[in-house]
């Protein structure tokens, strides 16, 4: 028997799961281009409440994008995402792929300190952060090349109902609506950023190839010891996390799924199987 097929672990694969897959030539764009035109109507998200489709996303994803390349994004730059879990961190993240761009993610509970040393080494001139981590950013500004920061007050995702009754001045709501979001002085609002789009969408916005070779994501990672060292993924490398994903667990296309995220997507598991896995199978 080769090497290959002594492998120990295929031992424990499970009788549906091939050893060897085919991982064909698409990218993540792909898959989001090839979703959308066949679950376009398909919830997306579901926030609080309140759900999206596919198309409501595609809107918000093309908008951002436009706004994006209005603030001098080109393919090859970074752009730093500091956010909680939210359908607006989704819409961010396809943004900054479809134009070509490299995603940086960012636990939004980190202190400047923590940020200060990964900005310098990534180089984002712009990031698009939690309201609450906004001035957490604003002390970067001078220290690192981060010029633009744009504000997300995740709120305005959730349902109109829930949003008027987190506006009562009562001790309770205005604590918990502390919690969800903040003032972000001299920052770019994210409706502030979606209203660049050519007219009003961004449809009409031309996007650039993209490649499996070029660099979809970088991943801050120093295991247990040393500095934090950013680990570059591709387009190649996540698109076949994803096929990997989708034959570890057959009939995900037999229906509607949905999918709990309830690990951070600044986190690669997070990320993988919420952001990347859920629109390749049509998943809310």
């Amino acid at each position: 028997m080769s090497a290959f097929q002594t492998k120990a672990w295929f031992h424990n694969y499970a009788a549906w799961t091939e050893p060897h897959l085919d991982y064909g030539d698409d990218t993540l764009v792909d898959f989001y281009d090839n979703n959308l035109e066949k679950n376009g109507n398909k919830s997306a998200t579901y926030f609080f409440g309140r759900t999206q489709t596919y198309s409501d996303l595609d809107h918000q994803v093309n908008a951002a994008a436009a706004g994006l390349k209005a603030f001098g994004i080109r393919p090859g730059d970074r752009v730093a995402l500091v956010l909680p879990n939210c359908p607006q961190h989704i819409a961010a993240f396809y943004a900054v792929l479809k134009l070509g761009a490299t995603v940086v993610e960012h636990n939004p509970l980190y202190t400047a300190h923590e940020l200060e040393g990964l900005f310098n080494d990534h180089g984002a001139r712009v990031a698009i952060a939690w309201d609450k981590a906004a001035p957490t950013l604003e002390k970067l500004r001078g220290k690192t090349p981060l010029e633009t920061i744009i504000s997300v007050n995740m709120t305005e995702a959730m349902p109109r109902r829930m949003q008027l009754l987190l506006r009562i001045p009562v001790p309770p709501i205005t604590s918990k609506r502390d919690a969800l979001t903040g003032d972000a002085p001299n920052t770019v609002p994210w409706s502030t950023l979606c209203s660049h789009a050519i007219g009003g969408s961004g449809k009409d916005i031309e996007y650039p190839v993209v490649t499996r070779e070029d660099t979809a994501l970088i991943l801050y990672t120093s295991g247990t010891t040393g500095q934090p060292k950013g680990a570059m993924l591709s387009h190649g490398n996540m698109a076949s996390m994803v096929v990997m994903g989708d034959a570890w667990v057959p009939g995900l296309r037999d229906k509607q799924q949905r999918f709990l995220a309830t690990l951070p997507m600044f986190h690669v598991y997070g990320l993988t199987m919420v952001a990347t896995l859920g629109p390749y199978v049509g998943a809310e």
